[in-house]
């Protein structure tokens, strides 16, 4: 979550110590000296020299400075500093993405979405309801865990309308998981893709079924192969379970 609150760090190093000063004082000297610092890229550092630029800068700034800069959308947090003589020291943290949000947003590691226009597009796509993201961002944190001992990764999640969970991994596996009992559906989903024969044709599996009470319904990419079923007991659709 961004940080809110709007404060200044006021410190003189004056020596081998630091003094705190009124803001009412360091509002008499312009800050001539502005350092920009964080991890950003070429065209993030140009905007907020952009931003800055267009501001009447003095020693007390800083919260002006900070609050222009939390504002922005791809900001993590702000941090100022103010050094004697002339000198502010501004560190812009950005946000971290994990995996992309919908159609043109990004999520966080907490699961809050956010835009930027200076990360690419090459993370796993989430997408679900806006107000979901914070679950839609837990759950592929746990299915990619369950899923690593497999050798795949979760190219994609999604969460419907009506609670109903899917992914397609890195192989290009689609996976439904439906809206009940995931954990025990994936985790019978990674046993049986640990078995040889699953790990043979994982490259031709095109989809998974998992909504069933004890086993998976697979359909492969083969020409004229059936949908076949690879746990000891695969049910009838009579007996899935949504």
């Amino acid at each position: 979550m961004k940080v809110a609150t709007l404060t200044l760090i006021a410190t003189l190093t004056l020596g081998l110590g630091a003094v705190l000063v009124p803001g009412l004082l360091l509002a008499r000297y312009p800050a001539s000296d502005v350092r920009i610092d964080g991890e950003l890229t070429a065209d993030a550092a140009r905007e907020v020299r952009h931003v800055l630029s267009g501001m009447r800068l003095n020693l007390a700034s800083g919260a002006d400075v900070k609050a222009s800069l939390d504002a922005r959308s791809w900001v993590y947090r702000t941090n100022v500093r103010v050094a004697w003589p002339d000198r502010l020291d501004v560190e812009v943290i950005p946000q971290r993405p994990v995996a992309l949000w919908n159609a043109n947003e990004f999520l966080n590691d907490g699961g809050e979405a956010f835009t930027s226009p200076y990360y690419d597009r090459k993370l796993p796509q989430l997408t679900g309801p806006p107000a979901r993201a914070g679950d839609v961002m837990a759950r592929y944190r746990e299915l990619a865990r369950m899923l690593a001992s497999t050798g795949q990764l979760i190219e994609a999640l999604s969460l419907d309308d009506v609670g109903r969970w899917e992914f397609e991994t890195d192989t290009g596996m689609r996976v439904l998981l439906g809206r009940t009992d995931t954990f025990a559906r994936m985790s019978r989903l990674v046993t049986v893709m640990s078995g040889s024969d699953f790990a043979a044709r994982k490259g031709e599996v095109l989809v998974v079924d998992a909504r069933y009470a004890h086993g998976l319904a697979v359909r492969y990419a083969a020409a004229g192969m059936p949908a076949e079923g690879l746990a000891t007991n695969v049910n009838t659709k009579t007996e899935m379970s949504l």
